[in-house]
């Protein structure tokens, strides 16, 4: 469960940064 929601977390930030650079 707690892999599960950091996976969750990291998926999210990694995500997030992406956009970020792409913007």
């Amino acid at each position: 469960m707690l892999v599960r929601s950091t996976s969750q977390m990291v998926v999210n930030q990694l995500t997030k940064n992406h956009m970020k650079n792409k913007a």
